[in-house]
């Protein structure tokens, strides 16, 4: 316990009922509780729904294979309510003397998933794009082009409308030119004047 008490990352010792028996000082720091709080909750209730399943998995799997040690990321609800990503080495020592238990060593991963999740979206966007290029490519129909573009576009967006607007040259405007999502006919009369803003 001495050498845990100055490690950087989360040290847990969870008995075979799922309780809490030790967390170091910097675990208890991680997820935002009180030592004296440990009794108070039941930490199953605290993991994500999502990931609940898998941590159970892995528990039984341990118990099945205790020379095994799995590593996995699961969300944990911190006391002020948002979820931290955390990546736990599970270690079986249950037939360890005095120690009895399952060994979490446990770090915060969640700026590497939101890391992870934001280059995902940019692959998912360039594909994209790479997409609408060669759908454009394909046709020499300029309407059924931006219906495809359009159609595209609400998918990668998540939104449910999107109009495409051309420019004007003459009268220096942005101008609707098509449309998809729209519950009336407003936005076709939309002219945007260059250097201005429309919302």
């Amino acid at each position: 316990r001495v050498l845990t008490e100055h490690a950087p990352d989360g040290i847990a010792l969870v008995a075979e009922d799922g309780q809490i028996r030790f967390m170091n000082p910097a675990g208890w720091n991680m997820i935002g509780y009180e030592p004296e709080e440990a009794p108070k909750f039941d930490p199953a209730e605290l993991i994500h729904p999502d990931d609940l399943p898998v941590l159970t998995s892995v528990y039984s799997y341990l118990v099945e294979k205790p020379d095994r040690i799995p590593t996995l990321q699961f969300r944990f609800r911190k006391r002020n309510g948002e979820w931290l990503w955390i990546e736990g080495t599970f270690t079986n020592l249950r037939s360890v003397k005095g120690v009895e238990a399952i060994a979490i060593n446990f770090r915060d991963a969640t700026e590497t998933r939101q890391a992870e999740q934001k280059i995902r979206e940019q692959i998912e966007r360039l594909t994209a794009l790479r997409e609408l290029d060669q759908m454009i490519a394909s046709t020499l129909d300029l309407r059924v082009g931006m219906e495809m573009l359009l159609s595209r576009a609400t998918q990668l967006l998540r939104v449910d409308a999107a109009a495409i607007l051309l420019l004007d040259p003459v009268a220096n405007t942005l101008q609707y030119r098509a449309g998809m999502g729209f519950r009336t006919g407003t936005i076709q009369e939309t002219r945007v004047p260059m250097g201005e803003s429309f919302a």
